[in-house]
């Protein structure tokens, strides 16, 4: 039986207690990102161009409120993709949290020789978006 579109996008679009939507500085960033563009395409970009561009990345304790990012400036990959979704659900646009294991190499550019302090593998979070145009 096939999955309906409401059931496979409903826990995708819910605020939790870290991807907390309802906050007001994230509503008012929200709204400011999507302006009066209604492609979800489009919001979603500038909304992953906005995190990228302007949260820095930095190290932070893993469970940090897309908020508290927010207001702090900075984050690493798993606080900044708390706060990519927190935006983009707010928007109404399904996504969820990601992620895949990569080797801790892969962190040798932006941490240099402090790179060999971490495990042998680390898991990298990103941002999945459900293209609601496929069903």
């Amino acid at each position: 039986m096939a999955q309906s579109k409401q059931s496979a996008t409903e826990g995708m679009l819910q605020e939790t207690s870290f991807c907390d939507f309802n906050n007001p500085a994230i509503q008012k960033l929200a709204e400011a990102l999507a302006g009066d563009e209604i492609n979800p395409k489009k919001i979603t970009q500038t909304v992953f161009k906005y995190i990228r561009d302007n949260i820095r990345f930095g190290f932070d304790i893993v469970q940090v409120k897309a908020s508290d990012t927010l207001e702090k400036g900075y984050g690493s990959c798993w606080n900044k993709t708390i706060l990519l979704v927190a935006l983009l659900r707010y928007n109404k646009i399904p996504s969820r949290v990601a992620y895949n294991p990569v080797k801790r190499e892969f962190m040798k550019p932006a941490m240099g020789d402090a790179y060999l302090t971490m495990p042998e593998s680390i898991n990298h979070c990103f941002v999945q978006v459900y293209d609601q145009r496929q069903l």
